[in-house]
């Protein structure tokens, strides 16, 4: 949270860079604030060619209206990242019920929780506007309030202790508490019941949606263009925030492709090599059937009863 750090890496990302993705967690009215948007609006005026990704941070979404000048005046060039508020309130309704699917179904519980709730924030996160409307979104989905806690000597561990990320849990286990619920994020899966963001896929989709952005820019070809239509400005997608509540996989998780690639194809190695990457929490069957829709089918009919995700290529035309 070094907002002089950040202002020197935008100019000097903004002499030698084609896109930027960056991240605002300062509050709206915020001097560090204010000053990362001067060095957007000067970035901007300097080189209006160059793209920004807002990431992670929900609460600068609006920053495009409020105070961005020039090109970024009419919105970001995209946005990758969770609502904070929305996610506290299905924390708090977790909390309080016990039950995912309601939480998640949007029907918060504004009820009394049967045990305390009290809430954990990383003391060096306290300036991110965004966690703290999560923390906002907790309280609005439970009628006693829950208060904020950066000192682990303040909670009483007999309670339900909902932990703003992995940085608080991770601060309440090493002090000998273990949290009921890490709202924020899945990099204690395994471990904690947990509701938030993907990370890897949150970073990977920013990435991927400036590459989309810069080949259009550079191609005349249609493939990226199709590719950017869903990421126009002013776009507000809330991809990488779905997750769920831990309960140990009673055999590992699998996903299968079943592509129409040819195996001596430098495109589908490619796209297999990514595919593989993202799919870092899964066992990977991988199908390059190329035009053979009977293979196509048998691979189907087998990952339909042997995996839990399928990922598929249609080649063929309407009607065939």
């Amino acid at each position: 949270y070094d907002v002089a750090t950040a202002v020197q890496a935008i100019d000097e990302a903004c002499r030698r860079a084609d896109g930027m993705v960056l991240t605002v967690p300062y509050a709206a009215g915020s001097s560090e604030r204010s000053q990362m948007t001067t060095a957007i609006n000067s970035c901007t005026a300097q080189n209006s060619d160059l793209l920004f990704i807002l990431a992670n941070t929900d609460n600068a979404f609006t920053m495009a209206s409020d105070s961005l000048t020039g090109r970024l005046s009419g919105g970001w060039d995209g946005f990758v990242g969770s609502q904070n508020y929305d996610m506290g309130t299905i924390c708090g309704t977790i909390a309080v019920t016990g039950d995912l699917a309601r939480a998640v179904s949007g029907n918060t519980s504004n009820a009394v929780p049967s045990t305390p709730v009290e809430i954990y924030l990383l003391a060096s996160e306290s300036q991110n506007a965004g966690i703290l409307n999560r923390a906002s979104g907790v309280n609005a989905s439970i009628v006693t309030y829950a208060p904020t806690y950066t000192n682990t000597a303040d909670l009483t561990p007999s309670n339900y202790i909902i932990a703003l990320g992995v940085g608080a849990a991770n601060e309440l286990i090493s002090a000998g508490i273990t949290p009921s619920l890490n709202c924020g994020d899945d990099q204690l899966r395994g471990t904690l019941a947990y509701y938030g963001q993907h990370v890897y896929v949150q970073g990977l989709q920013a990435t991927g949606q400036m590459y989309a952005h810069l080949s259009m820019d550079m191609s005349s070809g249609t493939e990226s263009g199709d590719i950017f239509t869903a990421v126009n400005s002013g776009d507000m997608s809330t991809t990488g925030s779905a997750s769920r509540a831990y309960t140990a996989p009673e055999c590992p998780l699998t996903i299968t492709f079943i592509t129409h690639a040819e195996a001596s194809s430098d495109f589908w190695t490619e796209w297999e090599a990514a595919a593989r990457l993202a799919a870092q929490d899964f066992s990977v069957t991988w199908y390059s059937n190329g035009y053979d829709s009977a293979v196509h089918v048998s691979a189907i009919e087998t990952a339909c009863a042997d995996s839990d995700a399928v990922v598929v290529t249609v080649p063929y035309t309407a009607g065939s």
